[in-house]
């Protein structure tokens, strides 16, 4: 008991396990990532609540904190005018995730920056290998279904493994590190991991993740040293593209859009992956018509998006998204909850692009880049699919978030705690 009791009053340690987990979860043990991340916030709530953590001074993490809330409450108003408040208060808890940013700030902020980076990087590769793992075990047991990890869901899975393999990536281009082949390693499993869900959009959310994160933190040096490497991957694509090689798992995959388009153009028949999202996208605008300030709810919206597949379209399958997230914003709750979303993001992405710019500081420029990478990621995948609104992807994004904004534009607060507890 006394050890456990040493262990919590030692934060920096906390934080440097807490973030290691908080990492390496997702792809595995999905929702843990959720509990460990409310669970974790609450309990920052509740310390600066009783005074024993302070809320960040740095004006960009305050204005950043204040358009979290404003997200929250946009959402809180919409809720309350189109009736969902009422009818459905559940539905809100979603939000408290949101609302942890500038309590779980506080308390991540009592680390050293350097610990966080490598707690991140290598709860990052656990993930990867993980969910190759994972993914093998799967494939083995059940060999026509796509492979969904601990998420249940192939595209909630292939998603937070792109995030994984970015974090990882950030880790090879910007840690002094002697184990940039291990972290490599980790990344191909968690590629792997990735071909085997089958998700298209998440593929080609990666391939422009690293694109980007090549292009900004690359050195000239290793970037030369890798060219060989990168012309024969790419000419090994333009080979299998020109000739029709079918490459396993992936192939069928996006041939699959093609044969979708054909039935939904020849026969008019909506039934085929691309076809339900067209039919959702054309009943989410007319929703959105009828109600464009303040939405409809989301349980509401759910409902009488699949009443309306059936009826319109005879579809008799049920979702819980609009596989868009502006569509699924402005459904929900109007203009309103996407001004909200829309100033979170830009304020976000501004913060990140700008310290990549302006700072040369490793830890700073992977903060950047861990925002970077969770944007860019969130705002791809969630034009053709979910964004927010699933428990893991909404603690993901925020374990991207938090860390991210006190490693890019904070300040450690480890050093005044260790001076005022002496």
């Amino acid at each position: 008991m006394k050890k456990t009791i040493e262990l919590l009053a030692d934060i920096p340690r906390v934080n440097r396990i807490f973030t290691l987990l908080c990492f390496a979860v997702p792809p595995a043990l999905g929702s843990v990532v959720s509990f460990l991340f409310n669970g974790g916030g609450l309990g920052c709530l509740y310390y600066a609540l009783r005074g024993k953590i302070e809320l960040a001074a740095t004006r960009e993490v305050r204005v950043l904190s204040i358009l979290f809330l404003l997200f929250v409450s946009a959402n809180l108003l919409a809720a309350v005018v189109n009736g969902s408040a009422q009818s459905k208060p559940a539905e809100l808890l979603a939000l408290i995730t949101f609302a942890l940013f500038p309590f779980s700030y506080a308390y991540w902020s009592i680390s050293r920056k350097e610990e966080i980076v490598a707690s991140a990087v290598w709860g990052a590769a656990i993930a990867c290998v993980s969910a190759f793992i994972f993914a093998l075990v799967q494939i083995a047991l059940f060999p026509r279904d796509r492979v969904e990890g601990g998420a249940g869901n192939p595209l909630v899975f292939a998603t937070v493994i792109v995030v994984a393999i970015c974090v990882v990536c950030c880790g090879i281009l910007l840690m002094n590190t002697r184990y940039r082949r291990v972290l490599a390693g980790a990344a191909i499993c968690g590629a792997m991991a990735l071909i085997l869900s089958q998700s298209r959009s998440p593929m080609a959310i990666l391939a422009v993740n690293l694109v980007v994160l090549f292009a900004v933190f690359g050195r000239m040096g290793r970037l030369r040293r890798l060219w060989v490497p990168i012309v024969a991957v790419l000419l090994i694509a333009g080979t299998v593209i020109s000739t029709g090689v079918q490459v396993p798992y992936v192939s069928s995959r996006f041939e699959q859009i093609s044969e979708d388009w054909q039935e939904i153009t020849d026969k008019g028949d909506y039934s085929s992956s691309s076809g339900i999202r067209l039919a959702i996208w054309e009943i989410g605008i007319d929703m959105w018509k009828e109600s464009p300030w303040f939405g409809h709810g989301r349980r509401f919206a759910a409902e009488e998006m699949n009443r309306r597949l059936l009826a319109d379209h005879g579809i008799d399958k049920s979702f819980t998204h609009f596989h868009n997230f502006v569509l699924q914003a402005l459904v929900q709750s109007g203009a309103v909850g996407l001004i909200g979303l829309i100033a979170m993001f830009g304020y976000a992405a501004f913060l990140a692009i700008r310290t990549i710019s302006t700072s040369m500081n490793h830890e700073q420029r992977f903060g950047a880049a861990l925002m970077l990478v969770a944007l860019l990621t969130y705002a791809g995948t969630g034009m053709t699919n979910i964004m927010f609104g699933h428990d893991i992807l909404d603690a993901v994004f925020m374990v991207c978030m938090v860390p991210g904004t006190y490693l890019a534009v904070g300040r450690s607060m480890a050093a005044q705690r260790s001076s005022d507890s002496s």
